[in-house]
Order: structure tokens, then sequence, then C-alpha cells
């Protein structure tokens, strides 16, 4: 159980429509680089529409099986402009970026702000790692992702929720061939926490899950987006 409390004061909200990935990179990259003399710490929640994206120093040979991502025409592939490992996401993977002051930073209770919520759920078992994910049972539900400018931070993370995992494990991997060609992502078993034992007979879309947690956090949402 984490030692934050319940009742600390979110960052403004903001929940994206566009499910573009390169929009929502576009909007990160132009948040983290306002002057922290205008600045306010502030939340986007968005989905993805079903992408392969990779960290900045990662080499599509080494992370990603090209002939099953050129199978389907309908998976984008993207690079990021933080670190963190090669990540699959769909339409029910849940990601959440927090973009603040270097003062302002504070990863931990960034993820107690998603810990929290599931825990008020009926989760147990959640666990943070000193690479700032979250674990179920021992397996990763939530990684992280940062970016610093001379001012700012950028903390993004994903939320496994009803991912097709079967599809990430088939386009995710470990070419041999390709050792020493960019940084390799640090492979861990992971699970989906909407198909948790726990949780499953709430029947959450994950649409419903954002308002649940919307309305947990009593959270202040406003616009980013033209």
């Amino acid at each position: 159980m984490s030692s934050f409390s319940k009742t600390l004061l979110w960052p403004l909200t903001s929940l994206l429509k566009t499910k573009c990935p390169y929009q929502h990179l576009a909007l990160e990259d132009s948040l983290l680089h306002r002057s922290s003399d205008y600045f306010y710490p502030l939340c986007l929640i968005y989905k993805n529409a079903s992408n392969v994206s990779l960290g900045r120093s990662q080499c599509v040979w080494t992370e990603v099986h090209l002939p099953t991502l050129l199978t389907h025409e309908e998976i984008t592939l993207s690079r990021r402009f933080s670190g963190g490992g090669t990540v699959f996401q769909d339409e029910e993977t849940l990601n959440f970026s927090f973009i603040s002051s270097h003062k302002e930073h504070n990863p931990q209770q960034n993820l107690f702000f998603l810990q929290s919520f599931l825990e008020s759920l009926g989760m147990s078992d959640l666990e943070q790692t000193s690479r700032f994910d979250l674990l179920w049972q021992g397996k990763k539900i939530t990684g992280s992702a940062f970016r610093k400018t001379k001012e700012n931070t950028l903390h993004h993370f994903t939320l496994l929720w009803k991912t097709n995992l079967s599809l990430l494990r088939k386009l995710l991997f470990f070419s041999q061939s390709a050792i020493g060609l960019g940084t390799l992502s640090k492979r861990q078993e992971v699970a989906n926490i909407g198909e948790s034992y726990q949780i499953e007979n709430l029947n959450l879309s994950s649409d419903e899950l954002i308002k649940r947690l919307i309305e947990f956090h009593s959270l202040s949402l406003i616009s980013c987006e033209n």
C-alpha cells in the first residue's frame, strides 16, 4: 500500500478525443517545451489506435517482428522522444501523461494516481518498482518512460486493460541477428488488469474505466485540443 493519500491535489487533466498516436506525441512534445514561467502540472489521458511505439534509442529490427506488423495494415509504427521499452497499444490500452516542472515532478505520486484507483475497484497485490513500473502479482501492467527538457519533465505510462496480448507477443520480439543495434527492451511477463479475477466481474469497458477514474479523483477537466 502506498503512503500517499487520496486527498492529494491532482493536476489539471485533459481527456483527449483523438486516437492518433502521432498527434498525441506532438502534443506532449509541445506542452513539454512550454516555458516554466507559464507552467502548471498537467495530466493527459488518452487511448491510441493500434500502434507499436519504439523508445527513442531502440532499433526496429531488434524490437519488432516486421512480417507480423506488415500483415496488419491497421497497426501504425511510431517512435517516442522518451526512453523506455517498445510497447504495443490498442484501444483497450490506457495512456497517462504527466507533464510538470522539475520541482513538481513526482513519479511515485503519478503512479499512485492509477494505483489508488485500481485499489478502489478491489485490486490488491499491486507493487511499484524502482523503474516506476506497476506490477500485479509480479506481472507488469504499467510501464513508464520519461523525457526531460531544461525546465520540465514528462512522465508517461500505459495501463494494460484488455489489450490484445496475443498480438502483442507476436509483434514484440528479440532478434539475435540485430544484437548491438540500439538499446534493448527489458522483457517481463505482462498481464491485462481488466481480465484479472479481482475485477473481471465489473465488466467495465475502457471508456467506463476512465469515467470512473475521473469521478474517483474528482478531476478538473480542461481541453488541450482544438
